[in-house]
């Protein structure tokens, strides 16, 4: 994903990083815990993966949860 100039995966996905060899693909990658995946259980989260899109490198996963 690097490759194609992605530098973070945000994703809702959370076994993406049983399923995925991470530190190969070369990005960071924020999941997003929320009581479910509407929109509305979502967004409250946002402030918080601002904060993280601040401080990941690749490589790193971070979680954001409820």
């Amino acid at each position: 994903m690097s490759a194609t100039g992605f530098e973070v995966l945000l994703t809702v996905d959370q076994g993406i990083q049983h399923q995925q060899n991470l530190h190969a693909a070369g990005v960071a990658v924020v999941v997003m815990f929320g009581p479910s995946n509407q929109l509305s259980d979502l967004v409250p989260l946002v402030p918080n993966v601002l904060t993280a899109l601040g401080t990941v490198k690749p490589g790193d996963v971070v979680e954001i949860r409820a």
